[in-house]
């Protein structure tokens, strides 16, 4: 069963996983905690290809995060029988998700600013704030509203904002919803990593990141002629994106052999066994 969840992009951040590191661990998460595996004091039984396949990416990913994962300690490895588990780091970052939840509560009940008008005092005053207030919650919620829940996710990772009624503008004409959801976070997060030490002033928001540089983070999919394999191509941080593990490897191989994917694919489209599929 998939269960991937919601993304915090406030832990994200303090985390410096990636989209799909974060995606992976909520995946094992939620395996760990179901009803056959707490009989193992919950190390994920699924076999890696089923991890996988609930992801949408091949074996070979999911290895590569394991490792990546395991030495960070995100998760936990018996290396005995080779099951997997979420580790403590991650369960005290989902606490203190919790802890911040439990005193913006606090905050909220006991710093009420109408509480501090009198209504022996001022009960008309008192009433029109409250008026106002409502009305302001309202015109709120009615905008949020408009908004899909993929935007929303989009417009809280890529974090410098701008104006979000024209972000959500440009993001309905450019018929954003027709890209892979996933892709379009990978892309966000590829320009993240790329512009990390760049100063928030010098960094668009998101409605000119939407309209002018998006298609440069965007992947390039690929297509092989003969084995109609399929993987995308990040040309920015030079990194590959595949469901397919045959291609993934294959793609890896030349990288070894030419030193980069770029170069990887400059010679395949060279021999005219690789393709590029329109967008």
């Amino acid at each position: 069963m998939k269960q991937h969840g919601n993304i915090d992009f406030k832990l994200l951040d303090k985390s410096g996983l990636s989209v799909m590191e974060w995606l992976f661990l909520q995946q094992l998460a939620f395996l760990s905690n179901g009803y056959a595996s707490r009989k193992i004091n919950g190390w994920v039984t699924a076999k890696q290809k089923t991890i996988a396949s609930h992801l949408g990416v091949s074996d070979r990913t999911v290895r590569s995060w394991t490792m990546k994962l395991e030495e960070s300690k995100w998760i936990e490895k018996d290396h005995s029988t080779g099951m997997i588990r979420t580790s403590q780091k991650w369960h005290n970052l989902l606490t203190m998700k919790n802890d911040d939840e439990a005193e913006e509560t606090s905050k909220e009940s006991g710093n009420n600013f109408l509480s501090d008008v009198e209504e022996t005092s001022a009960p008309t005053i008192k009433r029109e704030l409250e008026g106002r207030v409502k009305q302001e919650v309202s015109e709120k919620t009615y905008k949020r509203e408009s908004y899909t829940k993929e935007f929303e996710e989009a417009w809280k990772l890529y974090g410098r904002r701008g104006s979000k009624e024209s972000a959500f503008s440009i993001y309905k004409k450019k018929k954003i919803n027709t890209i892979s959801h996933i892709i379009l976070l990978a892309a966000i997060d590829e320009h993240k990593r790329e512009k990390k030490d760049v100063e928030a002033k010098y960094i668009p928001h998101f409605q000119k990141f939407l309209k002018d540089s998006l298609s440069t983070y965007l992947p390039v999919l690929y297509k092989g002629k003969t084995t109609g394999a399929e993987f995308y191509f990040f040309p920015n941080t030079d990194s590959v994106y595949s469901k397919d593990m045959n291609a993934e490897e294959k793609i890896d191989n030349l990288k070894t052999q030419y030193g980069s994917y770029q170069a990887a694919i400059d010679y395949l489209l060279e021999n005219n066994s690789l393709i590029e599929v329109a967008s």
